[in-house]
């Protein structure tokens, strides 16, 4: 069984796409496909959300993805001079749509959500083992509880919510660990 993410794209104000990657709702996926869509689109330069979402599709493809299947015609309404790649297309690479319907989908079957907000320049991330406090951590192992020795880590960075400069300070916080503290919170790795 897979473990989708889905990737929600908000720029110019509205949600402007998703992007669907099969394996990839653990937290080091998520923060590494998080790096490709803030650091290798030049979205800066952006002016419309046409212009990012042929960015955001033209990346995607180059590493294997392509649009999702069924936007396929509704792309072809909208951008008709535009060409796509129909064929070699790696859900596990990326598959971008862009109609309130294929997102809808997509969404529906989403393990983990990411949300990039290109207006903001910010990241909130669900890629995580999550507890509120420590007491429901506790509470929710019982007698298999494993408490490491020297405790639980703190960060100083919210890991599921944090602006694009702080991802590699994110992912340096969450190196050399299982389960981190942040305030009262307690992030864990998700890997599969």
């Amino acid at each position: 069984m897979s473990q989708p993410l889905v990737v929600k794209i908000h720029a110019f104000g509205e949600d402007i796409a998703t992007i669907h990657y099969r394996w990839s709702a653990y937290t080091w996926p998520s923060l590494e496909i998080a790096k490709e869509l803030t650091q290798k689109i030049d979205w800066k330069h952006c002016l419309t959300k046409d212009e990012l979402i042929f960015r955001l599709l033209s990346h995607i493809e180059k590493t294997g993805g392509g649009l999702d299947s069924s936007d396929w015609r509704y792309f072809e309404a909208i951008y008709s001079d535009k060409k796509y790649k129909i064929e070699s297309v790696n859900a596990n690479d990326g598959l971008i749509a862009i109609s309130e319907f294929a997102m809808n989908g997509q969404s529906d079957f989403a393990c983990g959500e990411m949300t990039i907000d290109y207006d903001e320049q910010d990241i909130c991330n669900s890629c995580y083992n999550y507890y509120e406090c420590l007491d429901d951590y506790i509470s929710s192992y019982g007698d298999d509880l494993d408490m490491p020795e020297t405790g639980f880590k703190h960060i100083n960075i919210d890991p599921s919510h944090f602006s694009f400069d702080q991802l590699n300070d994110v992912k340096e916080e969450l190196t050399g660990g299982e389960f981190f503290l942040f305030g009262e919170e307690l992030f864990g790795i998700e890997e599969g």
